[in-house]
């Protein structure tokens, strides 16, 4: 578990890094297009890891999503990382971690 950090960054902020730094618009949108779903399953994982919410809160704050939607997005996220490089580089700039973590 990551240390909690003394300030937490709110929702709103998250999703506004996240579709910056994924160069969409609502990542919250209803569609199974590839990208909108990894950008949600990141979304997921911060929620998850960072804020440590609920598998039914972060699927309510996703627009309503099922908590096992939620579920399957965070298992397969550890697989994308691994994948995906620049699904971790966007976690790893300086200007994410600051947000994230102050």
């Amino acid at each position: 578990k990551p240390k909690a950090a003394n300030k937490k960054t709110s929702i709103d902020k998250i999703i506004k890094i996240i579709q910056e730094e994924s160069g969409l618009k609502d990542i919250l949108k209803y569609t199974r297009k590839r990208n909108y779903v990894d950008a949600r399953r990141i979304f997921y994982h911060i929620l998850r890891n960072y804020h440590y919410l609920s598998l039914d809160k972060i699927g309510k704050i996703s627009r309503n999503r099922n908590h096992a939607t939620v579920l399957h997005g965070l298992r397969n996220v550890e697989f994308l990382m691994k994948v995906d490089p620049s699904i971790i580089n966007i976690q790893k700039t300086k200007r994410w971690n600051t947000h994230l973590l102050t």
